[in-house]
């Protein structure tokens, strides 16, 4: 079970970081801005 949890997790991590290296200016905490900041 905590193999599983822990596989789900690093699916999660690596998501994110493909969606950061995308998105370089994304930040969970002000996406708005970020998206602004980067049109």
């Amino acid at each position: 079970m905590t193999s599983l949890l822990i596989a789900a997790r690093v699916e999660v991590a690596e998501a994110l970081r493909r969606l950061f290296a995308r998105f370089p200016g994304l930040s969970l905490a002000a996406p708005a801005d970020s998206l602004r900041g980067a049109g």
